[in-house]
């Protein structure tokens, strides 16, 4: 039994001012309060409904625990436990952080998620709900005593300190299947109704997103925060290769495989960095240092135009740019005539799926694109089925995934490029496509050629038109000669008056 103070202090303790006065909070539920106890956490209180729980428990009656809990169902077992002392920041090499989380079972779901996959600290910016909020602990079903939540008035300010990379997730950023996510950075997650504060957006490396995969419009506008975190966690760690670090690279036989590529890759006068590496290249870069040495840039862009440097290249990103970098540790590459550029960029290119593999697959024709240099391409539509709808723009997106370059459609300008009815364009640009095109085949409807032009111009759209007339190809001949001549494929004779 306890008495009314008592259950007067345990419903008060829902409220954070109340838990920062008394030093305590609740906990509720077998397992979670099990969790607690076992990991050495001091409980002030403890009740129980079933007689054989814990010898300090007082027993109570269900009447009894629906008048001191904090939910609509009450458990068998309620705690009230000291809060721990501050702990130190561990600064582990992933560094998950949340912005202004409010949902304290989102929250309570992140600590899980955090907890399951190693981490055993979580950064919070100061607005986000309490971690000891009853909903919390139940939600981070005990796993609360494993990963430590920190809480910071400037969150931005705190993740900059540690001197890493810090990745944000948007609804607008960069896919996270076509990008290599780095172990050693921060990764952010904002609220659904307010996303990353401006602040914190101001000193991100770069935005990171989950790509939508249904392409009509009853799509949902966003993700779960706790989903979305779920998602990157695990994509996260499959970037590791059976345990493999910088420690063990030359024992798992990864020089071989390094030196493999380097004879593909860089045997050549003008190498490109990135993204337009070959993505299993790309994984290693991001576990040791490469040091190029008196490398010639390529860039109209940059300052380093024309200029030649040492580049120092370490977990992928490139650290350093100087006249000379001496590094030990770092893996030389060092080549005459060696140059650098940006990823290049071909406007008109030509595979053969869906439809037409035996020419080319996606899979190969963006492995050789990336091996060449090429980090975007234009697809031409001359697929089949044609590019002339959602889904197939979609497919070929999505076929880049986990890719150094990325494919930008060109999808079909009229419907089984028959020249009669055009596509959906709008939704079509919506979805990917960069431009609207039939491939070789000459748009010959000049009024629907008309429309489409004053339609696309309202959402910057682009025509391509493959400017030929077919009518000019009957009895045509280009050269005279013995061919000629034998087969009677002339010109036609036009008199000029």
């Amino acid at each position: 039994m306890y008495s009314n103070n008592q259950r007067k202090l345990i419903l008060q303790l829902d409220k954070k001012k109340f838990r920062l006065t008394n030093k305590l909070f609740v906990a509720e539920g077998k397992k979670v309060v099990n969790e607690l106890i076992n990991a050495g956490w001091s409980f002030k209180m403890l009740f129980s409904t079933e007689d054989n729980f814990h010898k300090n428990a007082d027993i109570i009656k269900d009447e009894e625990m629906k008048k001191i809990t904090h939910f609509n169902s009450p458990s068998p077992v309620l705690g009230v436990f000291e809060l721990p002392d501050e702990k130190k920041i561990l600064a582990e090499p992933t560094t998950i952080a949340v912005d202004g989380i409010s949902d304290p079972g989102n929250l309570g779901t992140i600590i899980r998620l955090c907890d399951w996959f190693g981490l055993s600290e979580l950064f919070c910016s100061y607005d986000t709900v309490d971690c000891f909020n009853p909903k919390v602990i139940q939600a981070s079903a005990g796993s609360i005593v494993r990963v430590k939540c920190h809480y910071f008035n400037d969150l931005s300010k705190s993740l900059v300190a540690l001197n890493k990379p810090i990745f944000g997730t948007t609804t607008k950023g960069d896919s996270i299947y076509s990008t290599r996510l780095m172990e050693k950075a921060s990764y952010v997650f904002g609220s659904e109704a307010s996303g990353i504060s401006e602040s914190l957006s101001s000193q991100l490396s770069r935005e990171l997103s989950i790509p939508e995969f249904r392409l009509d419009e009853n799509k949902p506008e966003s993700l779960n925060v706790a989903t979305t975190t779920a998602i990157f966690l695990s994509e996260l760690n499959t970037e590791k290769i059976d345990g493999i670090t910088k420690d063990n690279l030359t024992s798992k036989s990864i020089e071989f495989e390094i030196g493999e590529h380097s004879e593909k890759v860089f045997d050549s006068s003008l190498w490109v960095l990135s993204p337009g590496v070959p993505s299993d290249l790309d994984f290693v870069l991001q576990l040791m240092k490469i040091l190029l040495k008196n490398a010639t840039f390529i860039d109209p862009k940059s300052t380093f135009h024309f200029s030649s440097k040492d580049i120092l290249i370490q977990d992928g990103i490139i650290s350093e740019i100087d006249d000379e970098i001496i590094d030990d540790e770092a893996k030389i590459i060092s080549y005459s005539n060696l140059h650098i550029s940006r990823g290049w960029f071909d406007s008109s290119v030509c595979f053969g799926e869906p439809g037409y593999e035996e020419r080319e697959t996606l899979k190969n024709g963006l492995k050789t694109a990336g091996l060449s240099g090429f980090s975007q391409i234009a697809l031409n539509p001359n697929t089949n089925p044609i590019t002339d709808n959602q889904t197939a723009v979609g497919y070929l997106k999505n076929a880049a995934v986990k890719s150094a370059t990325q494919i930008y459609p060109i999808a079909s300008f009229s419907k089984n490029q028959e020249g009669k009815q055009l596509t959906e364009l709008y939704d079509l640009k919506q979805n990917g496509a960069i431009a609207f095109g039939d491939f070789k085949k000459p748009i010959k409807n000049t009024e629907l050629f008309k429309i489409a032009l004053l339609y696309a111009q309202r959402f910057k759209g682009l025509i391509i038109s493959h400017p030929s007339d077919s009518s000019l190809g009957n009895n045509g001949g280009v050269h005279e000669g013995v061919a000629v001549s034998y087969t009677h494929l002339t010109l036609p004779t036009i008199l000029l008056v």
